[in-house]
């Protein structure tokens, strides 16, 4: 028989299912909650990435492989172009936003819908399809290239992210890959694309 309330404690206060009557289903729970006691218990595995995390020595960090595409003015004018007109909440010209990023070397397509506080890394390595839709707060980090076919919606704050680090690396080196998203996709608010898809 089963007690009602909560399984794991009766109105006696004992806890581990002691408050229930059927052997059966004590014994069940017993197994459940040793189980559980031991997947709490810390693993060696997860001990071995504690002592690694200690290693880490930053100051030894190096991306000098790494080439953004385009030279220092290039950036620099290209980050004042993504605060003022990108990242502004005040400028919503779907057709200047898209102009803009063709001048900078970007490829876009037609009827791409580009809403207020985007943020566009380098969109020289940016390619954009048909009639998409990138919507408030989305964060293109395309420290590689990125390419968006045609008709895909990219909803509130979506990350896509084309950089990392490699954690095993005392170093932590930067790591980057491309993403491609493929026609049809639809990234949901606030979701993360990572590097390589």
């Amino acid at each position: 028989m089963y007690r009602y309330g909560n399984p794991l404690r009766s109105s006696a206060g004992e806890s581990r299912g002691q408050g229930v009557r059927s052997p059966r289903v004590r014994e069940a729970m017993s197994v459940l909650f040793r189980s559980m006691d031991a997947s709490i218990q810390p693993d060696k595995k997860a001990e071995a990435v504690v002592v690694n995390r200690g290693r880490v020595d930053l100051s030894s960090y190096s991306n000098v492989w790494y080439h953004p595409g385009r030279g220092k003015l290039t950036r620099a004018v290209w980050y004042l172009v993504n605060t003022v007109v990108f990242q502004n909440p005040l400028v919503p010209f779907y057709g200047i936003k898209r102009q803009l990023l063709r001048w900078f070397g970007a490829k876009v397509g037609q009827g791409v819908v580009i809403k207020p506080n985007v943020n566009i890394k380098y969109p020289w390595n940016l390619e954009i399809g048909d009639h998409v839709w990138i919507g408030e707060g989305v964060w293109i980090d395309s420290l590689a290239k990125v390419s968006i076919a045609n008709h895909c919606c990219l909803s509130q704050d979506v990350y896509l992210c084309t950089g990392s680090h490699d954690w095993s690396d005392p170093a932590f080196g930067l790591q980057v890959k491309p993403i491609r998203l493929d026609e049809g996709v639809w990234c949901g608010c606030r979701s993360t694309v990572t590097p390589g898809v």
